[in-house]
């Protein structure tokens, strides 16, 4: 969507290029984490491969168990796997959560949710890797 890309490009992130196509089965089974928007979309993750229910959350989801979670320590992928692992023995009905779709919305809401979005991965990346934001791209 033009609103996205305009959106992005405000944060600092091109995704002029990105084109949406489907999520496969083996791209799934490849990943460490799948992050979905909502849990539609969670549960359509799930129902292509079922085993990926220990790593497919939603971001608040996520992030709302890191939060609860002692602090991270060091910045391994081995820690993060560890992380996510004990993130979904930690699951309950007090995680969850979804960002909302901005689709026809119009441009504040899409600057609304690029802003939830990015407050969440920056979330998502400290919870993991004990960093406090995620890095970012050059400005032009």
């Amino acid at each position: 969507m033009p609103e996205s890309t305009l959106v992005a490009r405000e944060r600092g992130v091109d995704i002029s290029e990105q084109r949406c196509r489907p999520l496969t089965r083996q791209e799934i089974h490849d990943a460490d984490l799948v992050v979905a928007m909502a849990e539609e979309h969670r549960h359509e993750v799930l129902r292509l491969d079922p085993e990926a229910a220990m790593c497919t959350f939603t971001l608040p989801e996520l992030t709302s168990i890191l939060a609860v979670m002692p602090p991270a320590e060091g910045s391994s992928e081995h820690q993060a796997r560890a992380r996510i692992a004990e993130a979904h023995r930690r699951r309950g009905s007090e995680h969850g959560g979804e960002i909302r779709d901005p689709l026809g919305l119009g441009l504040v809401t899409y600057r609304e949710v690029g802003a939830e979005i990015e407050a969440g991965v920056d979330e998502l990346v400290g919870g993991l890797f004990g960093v406090s934001e995620a890095p970012r791209a050059a400005e032009a």
